[in-house]
């Protein structure tokens, strides 16, 4: 997810509507666009691969390693989540926890580490002058985490806390149960609850570590005010010895089964209703994946432009924020509608934002919706390679995905070709009303609210099943 959530922010959370454009701002969009400048890159005889790109501007370096792996790997539940936290907070090499945290406070320099989903992260900035005091810690963080006991309570203490307030917080509660209900009860949808936690130990990080963290299937990706000759003798130096797995990672548990279509029902005595509704959806490089992305732009994640935030909230006044997109995954990704309104507006928001999909899936976009979204996309292209460090980042991203070297000139050619029925096919093709899982936290007044509309003839949700559900610490059918 971490991988996923980069790429959409980038694709789609940028792409802010212009208000007057042409096909004249498209072409010289797409000319800027073709001339990003592409980052130095070499291979360690480990197998690590390396970006990297001089950035004068300030006197800083920073560097982000992309591991292969993450939580879909994960069948106890949580062990992943803690090693990502653990690597850093545990404290690496000589280097004690405290002892760690008080040497990155005193150079004002920063080393963070994660696991999302599907892939691991750690990275590192500091100012020049202090890089060779603060690379040797990025590289025992990656190489030697100590996992020490105490940290490893206080995580485990903060988690189980977390999991107990899940309950509090609707938009946890309705995003957890529809990642149950879409993926099942593994991979994108393991919900961890108080015993996975419970039960994790040192040991079970260091096995973690030794499976995920491996050279032969990372990228890293480092830019800076410092010469490529310095850059390749102390990576050489601090990582060249980091040994190298005899084969690759196994491919992770990815028969994904969703529960059946219709609504489903958590009572909560909330003034707002939270709703979630979609379906699986693509993974990474479908063919339509420009206009997956034009799509989204139109539909549900141009901002104030959209359809969904026009029409819901806009026209209609029943939410203060909509969204709704093709989400796609490394393995399977999703499709997404969500949005809170007031419990007794619970049926009308979700018919007015499916009607709006309906609509997307019989009407072509206008040709000014194709050109701005065009410029849209475009400009989000363009302000996601504006420096140095997007760019050798983006080409780390690239290549954890497999995206072929040509992928940025196709994605950019695809944008410029599209058509209005292009757009329409996509909504037509990979979304299916009637198969939609709905989740729905609210009180009986939204409850009642759903139990109206989906009576009501001409909606889109006519016939749909209403199912009472419980949640706890995760989704309970």
């Amino acid at each position: 997810m971490l991988i996923a959530a980069a790429l959409t922010a980038a694709v789609c959370g940028c792409a802010s509507r212009a208000r007057q454009v042409n096909e004249g701002d498209l072409e010289s969009a797409i000319q800027a666009a073709s001339e990003t400048p592409s980052a130095n890159s070499w291979q360690l005889s480990n197998g690590l691969l390396v970006y990297y790109m001089k950035d004068a501007e300030l006197p800083l370096v920073s560097g982000l390693l992309l591991m292969k792996g993450g939580k879909l790997w994960d069948e106890q539940g949580a062990v992943v989540a803690a090693l990502g936290d653990q690597m850093r907070q545990g404290g690496a090499g000589e280097f004690g926890a405290e002892k760690l945290d008080q040497e990155l406070d005193r150079l004002s320099a920063a080393i963070s580490s994660g696991f999302g989903q599907e892939a691991g992260r750690v990275s590192f900035s500091c100012l020049k002058q202090d890089l060779h005091k603060v690379f040797p810690r990025f590289a025992d963080v990656i190489q030697r985490p100590r996992f020490e006991a105490d940290r490893l309570e206080l995580w485990k203490i903060q988690a189980l806390d977390g999991i107990r307030r899940r309950i509090d917080d609707p938009d946890t509660v309705a995003g957890s149960a529809f990642g149950q209900l879409i993926y099942g009860d593994r991979g994108y949808g393991r919900v961890p609850v108080s015993s996975d936690v419970v039960k994790i130990s040192r040991l079970e990080l260091l096995k973690a570590h030794r499976h995920l963290v491996r050279p032969n299937q990372a990228v890293l990706a480092l830019s800076g005010d410092i010469e490529q000759e310095e850059v390749r003798a102390l990576i050489e130096r601090y990582l060249g010895g980091w040994e190298r797995r005899a084969s690759d990672l196994e491919a992770p548990f990815t028969e994904f089964r969703s529960a059946p279509p219709g609504i489903y029902f958590i009572e909560q005595e909330l003034a707002q209703a939270t709703i979630i509704a979609g379906s699986q959806g693509v993974v990474w490089r479908t063919p339509d994946f420009a206009a997956i992305d034009a799509f989204n732009n139109i539909f549900g994640s141009g901002s104030f432009g959209s359809r969904l935030m026009q029409t819901v909230r806009t026209k209609l006044g029943l939410a203060y924020g909509v969204y709704g997109v093709i989400a796609p995954n490394m393995y399977r990704g999703k499709n997404i509608i969500g949005f809170q309104t007031k419990a007794a507006s619970a049926g009308e928001a979700l018919y007015a934002g499916l009607s709006e999909l309906n609509k997307m899936q019989t009407e072509a976009p206008s040709n000014y919706e194709l050109i701005e979204t065009k410029q849209a996309l475009l400009n989000s292209y363009i302000f996601g390679v504006d420096h140095p460090s997007q760019i050798v980042e983006r080409a780390a991203q690239y290549k954890l995905l497999g995206f072929p070297d040509s992928h940025d000139q196709e994605y950019l050619n695809k944008v410029r070709d599209l058509t209005p029925e292009e757009i329409k096919q996509v909504a037509a093709s990979r979304w299916d009303i009637t198969q939609l899982i709905i989740v729905v936290v609210g009180n009986e007044e939204a409850y009642q609210s759903l139990s109206q509309v989906i009576q009501q003839e001409g909606s889109p949700l006519k016939g749909m099943s209403i199912r009472k559900a419980r949640f706890t610490e995760k989704l309970e059918l």
